[in-house]
């Protein structure tokens, strides 16, 4: 019996995660986008944690699925609408050690083939902390059922980054368009639901605003920034939560929801994408 309980112990102690020691990785721009004339480009890594960490940069393939999250490309697996950019982007250290609070460039170049098709394509950067696990012994209170001399593995929560790198090619283009939209409201909070509706051979990326129409003269009450619809996904369904302005919900009985272009998009230079109206019921 005493032999299963120390066992039992054991597992628990295997599977103790350390939040605490979690390592961040903070990065200076969100995205890559090679467009036009554009060749290079670098991006700075911070090490945003209270020790030494090394990180290894690789190639991954993503997919967003369903319009939700990004989830990885299996292996063998073809996407409609995902072309990889992996083989002609390079990208220069992969192995790099930021001290404490430091920071550290990574350069990329972009290679195109000659014969390359009009149209985007994407691969994401997967920078992540090299494993780290430390030997310790079993607290205290595990004494009485695993002998003094066991030992663990403490896991080290390690936090990792995936970057979209795009790279367009010849004649692009992408129009969106808003349907759906739906407002209501429940204590201090606006919910906004909506569908966004992409279509061209290009991804779109943008912020949503959020402006009250109902007082004397519209208000901004609130943005998010960087949302996509990326060239396998045709449709997001998309839900948001708005914290009712101060002035109470009498001014916002209707709200225009506009999807903008960032400034960097030679397409749409801060253009509004898409726009919609919305009536609390």
């Amino acid at each position: 019996m005493r032999s299963i309980l120390a066992a039992l112990a054991l597992v628990s102690v295997i599977f103790l995660f350390d939040a605490g020691a979690a390592h961040a990785i903070k990065l200076t721009i969100k995205r890559v986008v090679f467009e036009g004339s554009k060749r290079t480009e670098v991006l700075t890594l911070i090490n945003d944690s209270d020790e030494e960490q090394t990180y290894r940069i690789s190639w991954r393939n993503m997919t967003m699925r369903d319009g939700k999250s990004f989830s990885p490309v299996e292996e063998g697996e073809t996407i409609p609408g995902l072309n990889p950019a992996d083989n002609m982007v390079i990208f220069a250290p992969r192995r790099i050690t930021i001290p404490a609070g430091g920071s550290q460039q990574v350069r990329l170049m972009v290679r195109k083939p000659a014969d390359l098709a009009d149209g985007e394509y994407r691969s994401h950067l997967w920078i992540r902390p090299e494993e780290d696990a430390i030997k310790f012994t079993a607290p205290d209170d595990a004494t009485q059922t695993v002998d003094e001399s066991a030992t663990g593995i403490q896991i080290k929560m390690l936090a990792g980054a995936n970057f979209p790198v795009i790279v367009r090619q010849g004649k692009t283009n992408a129009s969106g368009t808003i349907t759906n939209p739906v407002l209501t409201q429940q204590g201090d909070n606006f919910f906004v639901t909506l569908d966004l509706h992409r279509e061209g051979n290009r991804s779109l990326y943008g912020d949503f605003q959020f402006t009250c129409l109902s007082g004397p003269s519209p208000q901004l009450i609130h943005e998010i920034r960087g949302i996509a619809v990326y060239t396998e996904t045709t449709t997001r369904h998309l839900e948001f939560k708005v914290k009712v302005p101060d002035e109470g919900a009498g001014i916002c009985q209707s709200m225009r929801v506009s999807y903008l272009a960032g400034d960097k998009d030679p397409a749409f230079s801060g253009k509004t994408i898409a726009e919609a109206s919305i009536t609390l019921p």
